[in-house]
């Protein structure tokens, strides 16, 4: 006799443990239409006039773009319920940044995520073992089995956390270049596709934007490193190029949501939020209720940031050889760097050293000097110890007295929808 969902959800609700054989009973009943929604998993659900929305990024190096982006979205009004992740391979994980803040928990219960929707209009958080419990398990083991960049684990990865957040609108940001889980334009074009693809088949309304990953988003790689520029971003401070994604990105979403008219209109919002300080002030509120005190949530926000923020025990400053321009800055070089430093993973539940990473001080299209400091190096190991690493980070930047023709202010390259 075949065994159908709700004896399958019996078993396993009297604590039992399913078979590989009813396990794989289950998917098919799942992929085939056979359950139902209540069925699979538990959803966040949220009032019908909530605006919901989400981003997501497929991954890049020194790309904290979504710190400054969720608080600047939640001051435009809207509601962003970010289920997020940790480090892949070379790409540090939202996560891992945040939690560089002392206090900081990435682990909430859902009647607490529900209550940070409800007073601050956003979070930032983990899944957990009701939301995509599934996901975390292969989210973990993608890390440490070269499979983060496969297309169908990523799909599913990304959009089980969206659906199960209770997401209506979702913009994706898809990297493309070198320093990315999708080298060419054709990969990420093809994971583009089938994100919106699958998103449509879940009533999910998505927008694919592919933007350019070859030097690092901003001048900072490292979990504390970043924390201090996503700060200094919803300051209204900080790099322009890190800037011109937030307002990109949360323009696409307050266009999709109808909350503007057109895509500049809502960069400019965007903008507004930035320079006003709302998104700050939301951003110290998602702080304290995610478990920072009003203390140090006061300090990061309108203080001193690096009075407790972990700071590195060296800074070994390299110069530049020659003068010209910038051509490149390697960032999957400089990642590789910083994960070997302590910022990354090699197995699942290794310890981090937040405060270690690499500081930029110039960007490609920058003209520079023979003997001007390019990067800082934060580490926790001694200088001796590192110089093979410190060898990689000379080797990262290219400076050419005749410099290309390369648009290097040019980072949107096209969107799928």
């Amino acid at each position: 006799m075949s065994v159908g969902i709700v004896e399958l959800l019996r078993k396993k609700r009297s604590g039992n443990e399913l078979t590989a054989e009813e396990m794989k009973k289950f998917v098919d009943l799942c992929v085939s239409g056979m359950a139902e929604e209540s069925q699979i998993g538990e959803t966040l659900s949220w009032s019908t006039t909530d605006i919901v929305v989400d981003k997501h990024s497929t991954g890049g190096v020194g790309d904290k773009v979504s710190i400054p982006l969720v608080p600047a979205l939640a001051a435009c009004g809207l509601k962003v319920p970010m289920v997020s992740g940790r480090g892949l391979d070379f790409s540090g994980g939202t996560l891992d940044k945040l939690e560089s803040i002392p206090g900081y928990q990435v682990n909430c219960s859902i009647p607490d995520l529900k209550s940070m929707l409800d007073n601050v209009g956003c979070f930032i958080a983990g899944a957990n073992k009701e939301l995509t419990p599934g996901d975390q398990i292969l989210y973990k083991v993608r890390d440490v089995t070269a499979t983060v960049d496969n297309l169908s684990l990523c799909a599913a990865s990304i959009l089980s956390k969206k659906v199960a957040e209770g997401t209506k609108y979702l913009v994706i940001d898809v990297k493309v270049g070198e320093a990315s889980f999708f080298k060419t334009h054709e990969k990420a074009k093809a994971m583009s596709e089938l994100l919106i693809k699958v998103s449509k088949g879940l009533n999910l309304e998505a927008r694919a934007v592919m933007t350019k990953m070859n030097a690092p988003i901003g001048f900072a790689v490292g979990n504390a490193l970043e924390i201090e520029e996503s700060i200094l971003c919803l300051r209204n401070e900080g790099p322009p190029h890190l800037h011109h994604l937030v307002e990109e990105l949360g323009g696409h979403l307050l266009e999709m949501s109808q909350q503007v008219s057109s895509l500049e209109e809502g960069r400019t919002l965007i903008r507004h939020v930035l320079k006003s300080g709302l998104a700050l002030n939301k951003f110290q509120e998602m702080l304290v209720q995610h478990g920072v005190s009003s203390n140090i949530a006061e300090t990061l926000c309108h203080g001193q940031m690096w009075n407790v923020l972990p700071r590195a025990q060296y800074v070994t400053c390299l110069h530049t050889k020659t003068a010209g321009v910038i051509e490149d800055i390697n960032g999957i070089a400089l990642a590789k760097v910083t994960h070997a430093l302590g910022a990354g993973r090699t197995y699942a539940s290794q310890p981090l050293d937040y405060s270690v990473g690499i500081k930029l001080t110039k960007a490609c299209g920058d003209f520079v000097v023979a003997g001007e400091v390019w990067v800082e190096v934060h580490h926790t190991q001694s200088k001796e110890e590192i110089q093979l690493l410190l060898q990689d980070v000379e080797w990262a930047l290219t400076v050419r007295e005749d410099p290309s023709d390369i648009d290097h202010a040019k980072l949107v390259l096209e969107v799928v929808s």
